[in-house]
């Protein structure tokens, strides 16, 4: 590399996150991107993806956090959707109930604005299926990416998961 190009890529102690327009991971691939649309549709071109962060939060803690910032900045995202879960179909029954989740969620993310929680997943009736969810988001938001995002924990379960292929 040039000394010009490693000039570019230096950062600076107090940085967070990943710098504009790298790309995270392992293996440097991880990217969202916003969605191609008509020129026709100026508003619709200018929306940043979804960041869908759902979970059982039993109870949050700073890794959530810290991962749904670093995400953000990172893949640019317009905002991260804390989605805790009702009633998780692959774990065990929470410790704390649904409602007590929600509120910890609720508290933990507040403060930045960046962050929503949205609470249907607690609200629904029967088993909480992340297919079902993001069914439903897709529908409320079909011009939009959303970018669904996991914990290494959830990652490798994802083949136990209810119509996981589809997701």
């Amino acid at each position: 590399f040039s000394a010009a190009h490693r000039a570019r890529r230096v950062r600076r102690p107090g940085d967070q996150g990943a710098a504009a327009g790298e790309r995270v991971g392992r293996d440097r691939a991880l990217r969202c991107r916003s969605v191609r649309c008509p020129a026709s549709s100026r508003q619709a071109c200018t929306m940043r993806p979804i960041g869908i962060f759902g979970g059982t939060f039993d109870p949050i803690h700073y890794g959530h956090l810290r991962t749904a910032f670093e995400l953000w900045q990172a893949l640019q995202l317009e905002e991260v959707r804390f989605l805790p879960t009702g009633d998780p179909p692959h774990r065990d029954t929470p410790l704390a109930e649904a409602s007590q989740r929600l509120a910890m969620v609720r508290a933990a993310v507040a403060g930045q604005p960046a962050f929503v929680v949205d609470d249907r997943e607690t609200r629904r009736k029967g088993l909480s299926y992340s297919f079902d969810t993001l069914a439903e988001l897709r529908s409320e938001n079909p011009g939009r990416s959303l970018c669904l995002l996991l914990g290494m924990d959830a990652f490798l379960g994802l083949p136990a998961w209810h119509r996981w292929r589809e997701l």
